[in-house]
């Protein structure tokens, strides 16, 4: 498929559409254990985004994420509060912090990858399909960028 391929535009837009119903189902279903701590959709992009990324300012992490600043102030605050993210100060500078996810924070994203695992495994989509989905959907992915 290539982008003369008259079919593209539209199989582009299906894989959009598609994208955000499987994205809204997904956050439908909540996680089995119980000790999971809720987090709004916005926190849940912030502590990923922290997860994926140890270590980074808070100031990047709002620029990264196209954020405003209080948003993500309010986010990060309210993270802290529920015990998934940690601020560390900068050895070098005392005014500059460094986010990382807690232990408690590591366990929950692993218990929601295994209840996602457990929901998609019965579909029974081929290695091969799911090495090419992935590939497809980091690719939209990296040349997004936030709105």
């Amino acid at each position: 498929m290539n982008d003369k391929d008259p079919e593209t535009p539209d199989l582009l837009v299906e894989l959009a559409d598609a994208t955000l119903r499987v994205s809204r189902k997904l956050r439908g279903y909540p996680p089995k254990n119980p000790d999971i701590v809720p987090l709004s959709p916005l926190e849940c992009l912030v502590l990923l985004h922290v997860h994926q990324h140890p270590g980074i300012s808070p100031s990047d992490l709002a620029q990264e994420l196209a954020l405003r600043s209080s948003n993500t102030a309010t986010a990060l605050r309210g993270l802290v509060e529920k015990g998934q993210v940690d601020r560390k100060p900068d050895p070098s500078d005392k005014r500059a912090a460094h986010l990382h996810i807690t232990g408690k924070a590591e366990q929950s994203i692993e218990a929601v990858r295994r209840t996602w695992h457990d929901l998609l495994a019965p579909a029974n989509i081929s290695l091969e399909d799911l090495q090419a989905t992935v590939r497809v959907l980091a690719t939209i992915d990296t040349m997004l960028v936030e709105p």
